[in-house]
C-alpha cells in the first residue's frame, strides 16, 4: 500500500479526502491552510479538510508557507510515496515537489489544458459551456501545466449553477483520484499526455468586481454570471428602496423575451412571483434574491415585502 500525504483546504478537497479514506488508502498526514478567523464574531475556524482529518485521527500540518524548512523536514521524515493535491491554496515549489518518491498528483476541476488556475468552475459557467470535467495530472513548477494522467467529462445542465456543478465535479473528481492512485499502486508508471505549451485560458481569483451585473450586456451573458456566482458570493446589483440605495443579489434567474423599449437595468414587468429586468438584449426574470442585510428568499417573498414597480432602475 502506498504511503500518501494529502494537501487540500476547501469542501471540494474534503470530498476527495473522504473518498480516499473510505476506499482504504493510507493517509499519513494532511497538509492544509492555517486556521483563520471567520464570521461576524471572528472566531477561529478549521477548514473542511482539517475537519475530515481530525475526524479520522490523521496528523494535520498547517505551515504558513509550503517552503518553510521545518515543514519540509517533517514531510521528508514522513517519506510519502505520493502526494495528492486538491485545491490546497498555495504555490508548490521544487523543494516540495521533489519529496515524494512517485511525485505529486493534482486534481483539477476542468478538462485541462482549458481553464488553468483557481476558478475553473466559475469560468465554465461564465462562458456558457455545456461540457466540463475533471483532470488528474503530475505537478510541475508551472500553473496546472503538468502531464495529464486521467480525464473525465461532466455535462453542464441548463439548471446548473456554481453550487450544483461544484458538487458534481467534487464527487467525479474524487472517483477519478481513486482510479489514478490505483494506477500508481500497480507499480507501473501510468500513461501520460503532455499538455500543449500555449492556447490555454488561465482563470483568476474571484474578486467582488467580477460579481457586479452590467445590465448593458445581453441577457444570456447576465444569466451565466448569475449562475457562476450562485449561491456564493452572489451576482450583485443595486436597488433604491425608500430612498436608500441597497445591495441586491440575484441568485436564480431565467432568460425571458422583452417586448417594448426599455433601458438596460429597468424593471419592465412585475408579477406575483417574480420581476423582470431589461438587458441590452432580452431580459432577466429574477426568481431568487437576497436584499442587503436579509436572508436569501424567493422573489415572491421579496415582492410581498417591498413595493417594486415597472420603471425602477437597478445598477
Amino acid at each position: 500500500m502506498l504511503n500518501l500525504v494529502f494537501c487540500g483546504s476547501p469542501e471540494f478537497a474534503a470530498v476527495s479526502l473522504e473518498y480516499l479514506i473510505n476506499h482504504g488508502r493510507q493517509i499519513s498526514a494532511v497538509v492544509t491552510m492555517p486556521d483563520k478567523k471567520t464570521g461576524r464574531g471572528m472566531k477561529v475556524a478549521s477548514n473542511p479538510v482539517k475537519e475530515v482529518a481530525l475526524k479520522h485521527n490523521i496528523r494535520v500540518l498547517q505551515p504558513q508557507k509550503a517552503t518553510d524548512e521545518d515543514f519540509l523536514s517533517t514531510l521528508k521524515n514522513i517519506a510519502p510515496d505520493l502526494i495528492i493535491v486538491v485545491a490546497y491554496g498555495k504555490i508548490l515549489r521544487k523543494q516540495f515537489i521533489d519529496i515524494p518518491r512517485l511525485g505529486c498528483v493534482n486534481l483539477h476541476a476542468s478538462l485541462l489544458p482549458d481553464y488553468r488556475g483557481p476558478s475553473p468552475i466559475q469560468a465554465s459557467l461564465l462562458n456558457g459551456d455545456s461540457i466540463t470535467g475533471v483532470t488528474t495530472f503530475m505537478i510541475d513548477e508551472g500553473m496546472d501545466t503538468g502531464d495529464i494522467i486521467l480525464k473525465r467529462k461532466v455535462p453542464i445542465l441548463p439548471c446548473d449553477n456554481f453550487g450544483s456543478l461544484h458538487d458534481k465535479l467534487a464527487h467525479e473528481g474524487a472517483k477519478l483520484l481513486i482510479e489514478t492512485v490505483s494506477l500508481f499502486e500497480k507499480g507501473i508508471p501510468p500513461p501520460m499526455e503532455k499538455q500543449p505549451e500555449g492556447g490555454s485560458v488561465y482563470t483568476t481569483k474571484i474578486t467582488p468586481e467580477m460579481t457586479i451585473i452590467d445590465w448593458s450586456k445581453d441577457a444570456y451573458e447576465i444569466r451565466n454570471l448569475i449562475r457562476a456566482f450562485s449561491p456564493i458570493p452572489g451576482a450583485r446589483t443595486h436597488i433604491c428602496l425608500n430612498g436608500k440605495r441597497l445591495l441586491l443579489k440575484i441568485l436564480s434567474a431565467q432568460n425571458i423575451d422583452v417586448v417594448g423599449d426599455f433601458m438596460p437595468g429597468e424593471i419592465c414587468a412585475v408579477g406575483r412571483d417574480s420581476f423582470t429586468i431589461a438587458c441590452d438584449e432580452g431580459g432577466i426574470e429574477a426568481l431568487e434574491v437576497q436584499l442587503e442585510g436579509k436572508q436569501v428568499m424567493p422573489s415572491a417573498q421579496f415582492l410581498r415585502g417591498h413595493r417594486i414597480e415597472c420603471g425602477m432602475r437597478l445598477g
